[in-house]
């Protein structure tokens, strides 16, 4: 019985592995060796070492990445809940709970599987010149204070000091690979959920519409109560305040946050696809 889930996962990641996973993958993976490559050139020419984990920490608080690597994510569950001709042979071998409860286990691994790879490619980016140590290394504290550092070898990524100051390596580390799997789980149901819900492809339009406003909104306008309720923000490290000194939000209101919208979104996907008919789920995938 509960294998079930896990079996129709399995068949939607079979149907994913094609050209659309290899573009958005390929998509990141350019702009990371474009955007990145001048730190290993640094450690190159001074001999050193970069943490890796201090590294992958930065890497998913770059509002520039991160934004690259949300609309890859859209890409990649953009036609959630991936039905297609198939889906009214599959449900009379499943119940609707049971290919919902799959179709939530494929986004949960596939947010994992894309997480991994954005963290690998910190490391490959850099090799040999990486170290695996729990602190911060001259590396990173040199670009957060050396300006021309930055301009000399034109890396465009901006370290800011806020991150090492206030947060050890394991910390900004352990922080950054929970909040921002949680927040591709979230977009992931949402999309899937406004899908289902429309009976259209159109819930990846009003994520990336979401996505693009929160981040205008972050560089030109926000105040501290608007960063309650921002889920770029709530990923961002040096936006949130670890200590509660401030009045912007912690991480652990972070978790609980997108703890909250990914129950809630379950919730519904779940009771709508319980409520519809497979005759209605056979017309929505035509």
């Amino acid at each position: 019985m509960f294998s079930i889930p896990f079996r129709i996962a399995g068949y939607i990641g079979r149907k994913k592995c094609n050209t659309t996973t290899f573009f958005a993958y390929a998509v990141y993976t350019l702009f990371c060796l474009s955007r990145y490559m001048p730190i290993r050139q640094i450690c190159a020419d001074y001999s050193v070492t970069v943490s890796s984990l201090g590294l992958i920490a930065y890497v998913l608080n770059d509002r520039w990445t991160l934004f690259i690597f949300m609309l890859c994510w859209f890409y990649l569950i953009g036609d959630g809940p991936f039905y297609d001709c198939t889906i009214q042979y599959v449900l009379l071998r499943s119940r609707r709970g049971q290919w919902a409860t799959g179709v939530i286990l494929f986004i949960l691994l596939s947010a994992a599987c894309f997480l991994f790879w954005a963290a690998l490619l910190c490391i490959l980016c850099t090799m040999p010149y990486v170290n695996f140590q729990p602190e911060w290394d001259n590396v990173i504290r040199s670009l957060t204070t050396v300006r021309a550092l930055s301009q000399r070898y034109h890396a465009y990524f901006i370290f800011t000091p806020y991150i090492y100051r206030n947060y050890t390596v394991l910390q900004a580390f352990g922080w950054s690979l929970s909040l921002h799997y949680l927040l591709l789980v979230s977009f992931g149901v949402f999309v899937t959920l406004f899908n289902s819900l429309s009976r259209q492809q159109a819930g990846v339009l009003i994520a990336g519409m979401f996505l693009i406003m929160d981040m205008s909104a972050y560089q030109w306008f926000a105040s501290d109560f608007y960063y309650f309720y921002s889920p770029l923000s709530l990923v961002t490290l040096n936006v949130l305040d670890l200590h509660s000194t401030t009045y912007r939000p912690t991480p652990s209101y972070s978790l609980r946050f997108f703890a909250a919208v990914i129950i809630l979104i379950i919730t519904l996907f779940l009771f709508l696809m319980h409520r519809r008919s497979i005759v209605a789920i056979k017309h929505s995938a035509i």
